[in-house]
């Protein structure tokens, strides 16, 4: 019922020590691998990056360990509101049982798996997110 894996946490935290422009680099890339449109996704992702600055280390290492030890599954009960879950059917950081998880155990939630998306369908299935998004918000 988790996220990332532990072990692939720490992979990333090792690393971030290690080279933290490389482990951003590698971040990036699965935040869109398996997607239809991964190059543009990934383009749009480093051009975000270039235009904003880069992070920090510091920061990075502090959100890692957030994620590391933060854990909100028993808070998620407490969503009241309608909710869509919308996960990536090739996520590669929280894998599509982790969305299933969260809405099975949310009142009003339901989910919705983007085929052939990786972590961010915002980005790599804009039409279909934005479309999925709308009849969310705005139901026939």
């Amino acid at each position: 019922t988790a996220g990332m894996p532990p072990e692939l946490m720490q992979r990333f935290a090792e690393q971030l020590a290690r080279d933290w422009h490389a482990t951003v680099d590698e971040f990036l890339h699965l935040q869109v691998r398996g997607s239809r449109e991964a190059t543009a996704a990934l383009e749009s992702l480093q051009r975000a990056l270039r235009e904003h600055g880069e992070a920090h280390p510091e920061a990075l290492a502090a959100g890692l360990e957030i994620l590391r030890t933060a854990d909100l599954r028993e808070d998620a009960r407490a969503v009241k509101t309608d909710t869509l879950v919308i996960a990536g059917q090739h996520d590669r950081i929280t894998p599509a049982s982790a969305s299933d998880w969260l809405a099975a155990h949310m009142p009003s939630a339901r989910v919705l798996v983007v085929p052939r998306a990786g972590h961010a369908p915002f980005l790599s299935h804009a039409p279909e997110f934005a479309a999925a998004l709308a009849g969310f918000l705005d139901p026939p």
